[in-house]
């Protein structure tokens, strides 16, 4: 059989399509292009109208209703004088020292007419620390009451270790005086007539203790002194032996003139009491009412929503480039799905 009948055969045996298959194919050219995928994922337009204001309410809702379910924390007002009796003590500061037992009386705020700080003990030496604060009308108070406070240690014996004076709308001053101690109480007395008590403490801290050991051990080391210029009296004495007493008796010297200052500072602080004034004028502004629940419930749910935002564009941070590549995947697929569909339709069509 040669080439051409074998090709004439195969013509001839042809398979012919159905009926139903030519129908469809003739359905599917007549039929308008379908629409690609970029097209179709505009669709979910429509959708996105709807879920995202949806979304939206739900968040709003979520921290009203926790705000609102959310217990309030206590809040913490501050008293403008518990402020001024932590800065008086801040200003204070003193330091403390190896010393005898100390008596500290502090008196209420605004005492009873007729109190009185407690007077040092005759007879013996004692560290008397008065710490006083007082309130005053206006600016013009605090500059007399400050000018009558240092007159006032000056008329008394004493004098004025140092002095502050502040004044902006409302005003202040710290003062240091020193008073005789046995003149303590009319200084106090008068002090604090000069305006408003807010605080007042007096610290008393013995040293008749301290004195009488500074003074035996001062006539200790008199007595030894003594002795060994006696002993450098000896014609007789060697010339080492004179050298070496000649330089105990420099060092006890030298002792002693250590204690007699020592002595000399103790006495001081027993014989003039440490006064520390503090003035102010009344406060001028107002505490700050606090805000209604209502108004503490929207800036709650105002913090809610901010931290909320936040998660959600961390959220986007992180996943976003995964999701963008995952979406990308997705539609590589549907176009090659979709041009397989096409070449299939474009092979039959061509059959046909």
């Amino acid at each position: 059989m040669s080439s051409a009948d074998l090709t004439e055969l195969l013509r001839a045996s042809r398979p012919i399509a159905p009926a139903a298959l030519r129908e469809r194919v003739r359905t599917l050219a007549a039929a308008p292009p379908p629409a690609s995928p970029l097209a179709r994922l505009r669709t979910p337009r429509l959708r996105l109208r709807f879920v995202v204001p949806v979304l939206a309410a739900t968040a709003v809702a979520a921290a009203v209703a926790v705000a609102v379910v959310r217990p309030e924390s206590p809040r913490v007002v501050a008293q403008p004088g518990a402020e001024r009796a932590a800065a008086d003590a801040a200003q204070r500061g003193a330091a403390t020292t190896k010393q005898a037992p100390s008596v500290a009386t502090q008196l209420a705020p605004n005492p009873p007419p007729g109190a009185q700080a407690p007077a040092p003990t005759p007879g013996r030496a004692q560290d008397y620390q008065a710490q006083i604060g007082l309130e005053v009308e206006d600016a013009a108070a605090l500059s007399t009451a400050t000018k009558r406070a240092m007159a006032t240690a000056r008329d008394l014996g004493g004098y004025v270790v140092g002095a502050s004076y502040t004044e902006s709308g409302t005003g202040s001053a710290q003062l240091v005086l020193r008073v005789p101690t046995a003149r303590v109480q009319d200084a106090i007395a008068q002090l604090t007539s000069l305006g408003r008590i807010t605080s007042e403490q007096v610290q008393i801290q013995d040293l008749q203790e301290q004195l009488d050991a500074l003074d035996r051990e001062i006539a200790v080391l008199r007595a030894r002194i003594a002795h060994v210029t006696a002993l450098l009296q000896d014609p007789a004495l060697a010339s080492e032996r004179r050298a070496a007493l000649a330089a105990q008796r420099a060092g006890l010297q030298r002792r002693l003139a250590e204690q007699r200052r020592a002595r000399s500072a103790t006495a001081q602080r027993a014989a003039y009491a440490t006064i520390q004034l503090s003035l102010a004028t009344k406060e001028q502004a107002a505490t700050p009412a606090a805000g209604s629940r209502l108004d503490r419930t929207l800036d709650e749910a105002g913090r809610i929503l901010a931290w909320e935002g936040v998660a959600l564009l961390y959220a986007l941070v992180v996943v976003g480039p995964f999701a963008l590549l995952g979406a990308l995947a997705w539609l590589g697929l549907r176009l090659r799905r979709r041009a397989e569909e096409d070449r299939l339709l474009a092979r039959h069509s061509g059959r046909a």
